[in-house]
């Protein structure tokens, strides 16, 4: 379960790997006393991503993400010492392995039909934290 190949080029599994939403499906369709059941397909539609209905028959989208940072992109290691950096340096290869696996990816909800805007996911990447939600 290591979706790190997936990367090379500049891919990204969360789009491109359908194994990656086949591991999510088979998790997500586990019996959990007092929970579902739930339907859960993989679709694609220029990406790959889950629906899910519940069985009042209510339907939602939902996107893969990683979730762990390497330590090791420019946005992260101008905040360390030389020392750190060469430290993660040595592990990066390693950590980017491990973080790979199924354990280093969360589903997010997708808009719905017909929505516009930020993803949750997306306004987290781009604010660096999760969005309030009003009621």
């Amino acid at each position: 379960m290591d979706f790190a190949i997936h990367y090379a080029g500049g891919g990204d599994p969360d789009q491109t790997c359908e194994r990656l939403y086949l591991w999510h499906q088979a998790l997500c369709t586990r019996p959990v006393e007092g929970v579902g059941p739930f339907e859960v397909e993989v679709t694609y539609d220029n990406a790959y991503g889950l629906r899910l209905r519940t069985e009042d028959g209510a339907a939602f989208r939902l996107g893969s993400d990683g979730i762990i940072p390497t330590w090791s992109t420019a946005g992260w290691t101008s905040r360390f010492t030389p020392r750190l950096v060469a430290e993660i340096e040595q592990d990066t290869d390693e950590f980017f392995r491990v973080a790979s696996t199924i354990g280093g990816y969360v589903l997010f909800p997708r808009n719905g039909e017909g929505q516009r805007g930020q993803t949750i996911n997306q306004a987290r990447g781009v604010q660096g934290r999760s969005p309030t939600v009003s009621t």
